[in-house]
C-alpha cells in the first residue's frame, strides 16, 4: 500500500467515526479484523464486536472530532 492509499484510508477511517457511521469504518477494515484500544485493553474481534464499541461511543459523547493530524 502506498503511503498515499494509507493516509486516505486512516482518514476515511476517522471520517466515519467522527460522522457516527459504521458503514464507513467497516469499510477501512476486513470482516474478521483485530481491533484494538490499548490504552483501554480492549480487544475486539470482527465487525460486529467493533460496532457494539462503536455504539457504546456514540451514546456517551454528543460529538467525536478528529483533526490535525
Amino acid at each position: 500500500m502506498t503511503e498515499e492509499k494509507m493516509i486516505a484510508l486512516v482518514n476515511r477511517y476517522f471520517q466515519g467515526v467522527d460522522q457516527q457511521s459504521f458503514d464507513e469504518i467497516a469499510a477501512t477494515m476486513s470482516e474478521d479484523c483485530v481491533f484494538s484500544v490499548e490504552t483501554h485493553g480492549v480487544m475486539l474481534q470482527g465487525h460486529a464486536e467493533i460496532s457494539t464499541m462503536f455504539a457504546r461511543l456514540w451514546a456517551k459523547h454528543a460529538a467525536v472530532e478528529h483533526k490535525d493530524f
